[in-house]
């Protein structure tokens, strides 16, 4: 999908690291495994949503978003 996007000019990034997994958390944590954490977590994508984003641009992000899926 974010290539998909890329090429369509859409930038949708994937920057998400859960509590657990973060460096400031890991001497906290009892290190159980959270699996619905780390699917979620990977499968994040962060669409463009921003103040100025005007409603063409978002039909145009939702079109393409449902493209890809079709």
């Amino acid at each position: 999908m974010i290539t998909f996007l890329k090429e369509n000019n859409v930038l949708a990034v994937f920057h998400y690291l859960p509590l657990h997994s973060s460096p400031y958390h890991s001497a906290r944590h009892d290190n159980r495994e959270l699996p619905n954490c780390d699917r979620y977590a990977d499968t994040l994508l962060r669409l463009p949503l921003y103040y100025g984003i005007t409603e063409e641009q978002q039909q145009r992000i939702i079109q393409l978003v449902c493209t890809h899926y079709q």
